[in-house]
């Protein structure tokens, strides 16, 4: 609360886009990675999001997210930028005053859920490059090396894991815009209507990975996925589950 109370009071300094002093109403919940509070600015509830302060140590392309962010918000799935301030850490959102997607019990509530997947990989990639994931998980893995002694059974497991990234690299191609996180705390959703959040990973990829995501966080079975390629996926699901096991350790 301190750090955003600060920020407010900086608003004219950090020239926020306001036309009076915001207020910090409370903070947010979730936000593993950076801290998110509600604000109220010129009589508008907004999201100020204050950044890890090395996203590069956790992979994460401010610059890319902005991008992604802004064509996600065109599509009607994401919130609006009010305000990005990459190298000050500042982010601003609309608020998006939506219920928490719940976790599907039918089919209907898993159809739903699929196709708001559909619509983050229908979104133009343009020039995006593709996803780099095998980089991806070594820098997690220096970062690692660096701040402690990874476990022989760890340092094994990590040499299975980056043989099945380079497999997947190898095999995606042109890619698809992906999310990367969409985990049901990046849900929003109002009967059919999703919006996601969180898009500091989002980035050109395989939507096997996204599916390898929503397979492990919301339980959908693989069958749900009618276009997935099971020695692929198998191959995703056990890169992102090594990825939350190194970036457990990291945050």
């Amino acid at each position: 609360m301190a750090q955003a109370s600060a920020v407010l009071n900086r608003w004219r300094e950090l020239r926020l886009p306001f036309e009076s002093a915001p207020r910090l109403v409370r903070p947010l919940p979730g936000g593993l990675t950076n801290a998110t509070f509600l604000i109220e600015a010129d009589g508008c509830p907004l999201v100020l999001r204050l950044s890890h302060p090395q996203p590069g140590r956790l992979g994460i392309d401010r610059q890319r997210e902005l991008r992604l962010l802004s064509k996600g918000a065109a599509a009607g799935i994401a919130p609006s930028i009010i305000h990005a301030a990459p190298d000050d850490g500042i982010l601003v959102t609309e608020y998006l005053d939506m219920p928490a997607a719940p976790l599907p019990r039918t089919d209907a509530q898993a159809a739903s859920l699929l196709d708001s997947l559909t619509a983050i990989h229908a979104l133009d990639p343009g020039a995006e490059p593709v996803f780099d994931y095998v980089g991806h998980l070594d820098r997690y893995w220096q970062a690692l090396q660096e701040a402690t002694a990874p476990s022989a059974a760890l340092t094994r497991r990590h040499a299975r894991v980056r043989d099945d990234a380079l497999a997947f690299q190898q095999g995606i191609g042109d890619g698809v815009i992906c999310h990367h996180d969409p985990v049901p705390a990046n849900a929003l959703a109002d009967g059919g209507q999703w919006r996601w959040i969180d898009w500091e990973y989002g980035a050109r990829g395989d939507r096997l990975f996204d599916y390898a995501v929503v397979h492990s966080q919301w339980g959908l079975p693989e069958s749900a996925f009618t276009d997935s390629d099971a020695p692929r996926f198998a191959l995703a699901l056990n890169l992102y589950q090594h990825l939350c096991e190194l970036w457990a350790e990291l945050r």
